[in-house]
């Protein structure tokens, strides 16, 4: 079967973490604030601290934010559960808007209909740069874990909101099994996450979020970071390969972290693929409205998406004999599949 994920790691990334070994100081150090610097840089921002994964940089920005119990924090309908995690965490409550069809990002017309948001959250998805400089309803947390090193509006991913964050787990762009970055500009709410996470550098106990990403995590992602372009470079060569099997052009601009297709019947579609020997997915497993029990009424683009898109694999560790097989099999199915997005 191949696999739907695979992180792509070589001869450095294995030295980077050796390094760090030898060195005996695997907490969160010198490389976990490089990593910071680095992924600030890479999402337009001005500083970044290193977390242990994309939902905890989430629950932080949003706490940074002044979330708290029963605040209205808006969320993508169509999106993993990270961000309805990180409400759970800090007793917020999910406000459910329906994603755009051209991005399957959060709408922002639906965003700024809404009154009484603490803050929104807005993921891009699938690599797919969305229009998040529109949302004026509230304090944007920008979702960058699918969507690192491609440009929006004019910036890179992650340059237009308050906070933004990205994932370092092991199906994302850059992989280091589990981690994230919280980034932001303003050097005052700089100083109020490290207050955040620093447990040991008070005098008077305040509740902490003990979120920071050790050296050792640091390390691999560091070395992961210093390939962000060869990656998308590699995964846009491949869906372009993979667009031409369905006789279509692939999409400028995309990071293609995940090859999206459009079928009548996606669960239909899944076990197509997989009795080729292809992992194929839904994308999000299950859009996080539909988990939390939203009617797909009150999200029709959202449910859409649920039941017609399929992720094939694509990752820059895909074997050519493999990319061959997912490209044959296209082809073959080229009369019932679409790329989404469009060219």
């Amino acid at each position: 079967m191949i696999p739907h994920s695979c992180p792509c790691f070589d001869a450095e990334d294995e030295a980077a973490v050796r390094a760090t070994l030898e060195a005996r100081f695997v907490t969160h150090g010198d490389a976990a604030r490089r990593l910071g610097a680095a992924g600030a840089a890479a999402m337009g921002k001005r500083w970044g601290i290193a977390v242990q994964s994309g939902t905890d940089a989430i629950a932080a920005a949003l706490r940074l934010l002044g979330v708290g119990p029963e605040a209205r924090v808006a969320l993508p309908a169509y999106m993993c559960g990270a961000a309805l995690d990180a409400c759970a965490l800090l007793g917020a409550t999910p406000v459910f808007v329906d994603v755009a069809e051209a991005t399957l990002a959060i709408d922002p017309a639906k965003v700024n209909a809404e009154r009484g948001l603490a803050a929104v959250v807005a993921a891009h998805l699938f690599g797919v740069p969305a229009p998040v400089w529109k949302i004026r309803a509230a304090p944007v947390v920008e979702d960058c874990a699918q969507t690192l090193g491609v440009q929006a509006g004019g910036r890179p991913a992650g340059g237009h909101g308050v906070f933004s964050m990205t994932s370092f787990y092991g199906t994302k762009l850059l992989a280091a099994g589990h981690g994230g970055l919280l980034a932001g500009d303003d050097a005052s709410r700089e100083e109020a996450a490290w207050n955040l996470f620093l447990h040991d550098k008070i005098e008077t106990w305040t509740p902490h979020f003990h979120f920071l990403m050790s050296d050792l995590a640091a390390s691999l992602a560091l070395s992961q970071l210093g390939k962000l372009d060869r990656f998308i470079a590699a995964r846009r060569a491949i869906a372009a390969r993979f667009a031409e099997a369905l006789g279509q052009a692939p999409r400028a601009g995309c990071a293609y972290s995940r090859f999206i297709v459009v079928a009548d019947d996606a669960a239909a579609m899944v076990a197509r693929f997989r009795a080729a020997g292809i992992e194929a997915k839904g994308p999000v497993h299950k859009a996080a409205a539909l988990a939390f029990g939203i009617d797909e009424d009150a999200v029709p683009v959202a449910a859409w998406a649920q039941r017609h898109c399929v992720s094939v694999p694509l990752y820059p560790a895909l074997a050519e004999e493999h990319c061959a097989h997912i490209a044959a099999f296209l082809r073959e199915h080229a009369h019932a599949l679409r790329c989404w997005p469009p060219a």
